[in-house]
């Protein structure tokens, strides 16, 4: 399956989301996103799923990396781009229950599902 997820950068921060109690991982930290639609671009897919979960408008930008991981039988490949408001700040998520905006140095300090730890790895390695 093939899923993407959005690294928002906004005033030298960024956006972790904490997975509700009613979703798998929940109490996890995560970048925002979802599955690529058949048809849709990682950037299209992107763009939609961060609307839905947080109405906000982005630009996807740089490619970040890619992980993988194995959920219960299923390979999830999961494409991470770093994004660019180009609305307010989200306030509220449909699929998490906290939002906080965290320094690069500070991601390590949060609990990542196996996914979006490589993602972290990067983002801590390449601190511009």
């Amino acid at each position: 399956m093939r899923v993407v997820a959005g690294v928002i950068e906004h005033e030298g921060l960024l956006l972790a989301c904490r997975r509700a109690k009613h979703k798998s991982l929940s109490g996890f930290w995560e970048f925002p996103g979802g599955k690529v639609e058949h048809g849709e671009s990682d950037q299209e897919a992107l763009a939609r799923e961060l609307e839905e979960e947080l109405g906000v408008q982005v630009e996807v930008g740089n490619f970040i990396c890619k992980s993988t991981s194995d959920a219960s039988g299923t390979e999830i490949e999961m494409f991470t781009y770093l994004c660019k408001l180009n609305s307010l700040a989200p306030t509220s998520s449909s699929d998490h229950d906290k939002l906080v905006w965290v320094s690069r140095s500070s991601l390590a300090d949060l609990e990542w599902p196996p996914l979006d730890i490589p993602v972290v790895e990067v983002l801590i390695a390449n601190p511009s």
